[in-house]
């Protein structure tokens, strides 16, 4: 009735996983990664001036806010995992930060600040990348 003489295909696409996927990120990879972290927020947060509280915040600034929370979040559960998919978390809360960082620019607010969380954006996103193609 059932085959019991068939062979264990161990190459079957079902079993095998998606290039990439099976790597787990190094501890230096995840070591240099929560350094730079703690190091641009640390620094983002020492130079970003108070807030007004007599403000407005706009939605789109509530928005990239909350991506941006939401990033981190992906990118520490990721790197507790020691999985590839940090990186990508690492470079989305990258270009979040540089994405606030122009949008803050063309509201007309200045500041060393706002080419600063550029520049780190940017940065975060450079590492993150090159993290990828090792």
């Amino acid at each position: 009735m059932f085959d019991t003489t068939a062979t264990h295909d161990s190459s079957s696409s079902l079993e095998t996983p998606a290039a990439g996927t099976a790597e787990r990120l190094s501890p230096g990879t995840i070591v240099g990664h929560v350094a730079a972290w703690v190091a641009v927020l640390i620094v983002l947060e020492i130079i970003s001036p108070a807030p007004d509280p007599a403000a407005v915040i706009p939605t789109s600034a509530l928005l990239l806010s909350t991506a941006f929370t939401l990033a981190l979040g992906w990118l520490i559960v990721g790197l507790v995992q020691r999985g590839r998919h940090a990186l990508g978390a690492s470079m989305l809360g990258g270009a979040l930060l540089a994405i606030g960082a122009v949008m803050c620019s063309l509201a007309g607010h200045t500041g060393l600040w706002i080419p600063t969380q550029l520049v780190m954006g940017m940065g975060l996103i450079g590492l993150s990348a090159r993290a990828l193609r090792s």
